[in-house]
């Protein structure tokens, strides 16, 4: 997931990176670890379940909403670049 965030943040046009993840995040990184996309597509999308049911457990609330990869990436970047944080 860092690596997702580190490609779109230090991207010219983070929108245009989010459009579509697959095609214009996921395919760099799949080649700078020699793997396909649809494992490293399907590992985000494990991770980011996981993350958020340790979420809903730790805050001993049961939620039935799903969160996407996209959805958390857009929300860090959001943050990141109205913040101004250098992420390099």
């Amino acid at each position: 997931m860092i690596d997702v965030l580190d490609a779109i943040y230090n991207s010219n046009n983070y929108l245009k990176m989010m459009s579509n993840l697959e095609n214009n995040v996921y395919l760099i990184i799949a080649q700078k670890y020699n793997t396909n996309v649809r494992t490293l597509k399907s590992n985000i999308v494990k991770a980011t379940e996981r993350m958020y049911e340790l979420r809903c457990k730790k805050i001993k609330k049961k939620s039935d909403t799903k969160i996407t990869p996209k959805a958390v990436v857009f929300l860090i970047i959001d943050k990141l670049k109205n913040e101004n944080v250098s992420f390099k």
